[in-house]
């Protein structure tokens, strides 16, 4: 894979990759034009570092964890050679750590999703109550809205009933007032 789409894959910016490739000594192919050409080895150790660079871990830690220091051998192809027993060693002690890597990183995920999973049952849990509890209002609402429309109703009556007795009080004020001045001018007429 070239670095375009290797970046695309990991979601990291080629130009981070070039740094990586320098900083954690990846020695990735080049093709005949002189690009990176990643292998499957490339993009795991890719992985690891991203993962690592998550967790946090400084350039040092993630070198150490990659390439153990202790191994060092110049006869790595020969079979007869301590070397070559040594570099085999090396890679699957390198695999070892990948695979180490991965686990924390799947075991950190899934301490996180057991949380995300208690906190959203538990968030369920609250909204259902919340919803039970609004539900509750709202009926209870809902019978005492009722009273208070016949309450308002009794009340409206009441009150117009109430003017509706005033005005004919007033009329029959108004009536009697009216009957008296007449009969005082007519007292002051025959006086």
């Amino acid at each position: 894979m070239n670095i375009n789409e290797v970046s695309e894959l990991l979601t990291i910016n080629p130009e981070t990759l070039r740094k990586w490739d320098k900083q954690f000594n990846l020695n990735v192919g080049r093709n005949k034009k002189g690009h990176r050409n990643y292998s499957q080895d490339d993009i795991n150790r890719l992985i690891a570092i991203k993962q690592l660079r998550d967790l946090d871990n400084g350039i040092e830690t993630i070198n150490r964890k990659l390439n153990p220091s202790w191994i060092q051998d110049d006869n790595k192809n020969n079979p007869d050679e301590p070397g070559f027993m040594v570099h085999n060693n090396q890679e699957v002690i390198s695999k070892l750590d990948l695979l180490v890597i991965k686990l924390d990183t799947i075991t950190d995920l899934s301490e996180k999703y057991a949380r995300a999973s208690y906190e959203i049952g538990s968030l369920k849990a609250t909204l259902e109550a919340e919803q039970q509890k609004n539900k509750l209002i709202v009926d209870s609402s809902g019978k005492d809205v009722a009273s208070l429309q016949k309450e308002i109703e009794k009340q409206r009556l009441d009150f117009e009933s109430q003017v509706e007795k005033f005005r004919l009080d007033n009329e029959a004020l108004k009536a009697k007032f009216e009957a008296e001045q007449k009969r005082a001018w007519y007292k002051k007429l025959f006086k």
